[in-house]
């Protein structure tokens, strides 16, 4: 009954052990989700990162060897700009990179999680 529960669910530990009203321990319920290796398939491991390409972070994140003076440059020379980079992986691999080179919205970003994360 927990297997069949936590197998076509997203309830946490805590959900399921209330909706099924057993006579055993929380702890007795982890041991029996834990053994069970399907739990894992379902996980999704994601990152983002933006890369500024232009000004050194807009000089907020600058890393410098503190014997030698400061370096401040602020010519662009290409333009500035940045990158973003969507990744992901879980058990049965990793999904296709995305680089996105343009200012997004909200609307923007869930699209390209559509297009990227939700087919798998």
């Amino acid at each position: 009954m927990i297997k069949r529960l936590e197998s076509d669910s997203t309830l946490s530990l805590a959900q399921m052990w209330a909706r099924l009203d057993l006579n055993i321990s929380r702890m007795t319920m982890w041991r029996s989700v834990r053994r069970n290796c399907n739990i894992i398939r379902k996980v999704v491991f994601s990152d983002e990162n933006e890369f500024n390409l232009d000004d050194l972070d807009r000089y907020r994140h600058y890393w410098r060897d503190l014997m030698k003076e400061p370096l401040m440059s602020s010519r662009r020379t290409s333009g500035g700009g940045s990158l973003m980079t969507c990744a992901a992986f879980r058990s049965s691999g990793k999904f296709e990179l995305a680089l996105v080179s343009r200012r997004m919205d909200s609307s923007d970003y869930q699209e390209v999680l559509g297009t990227h994360l939700l087919p798998f």
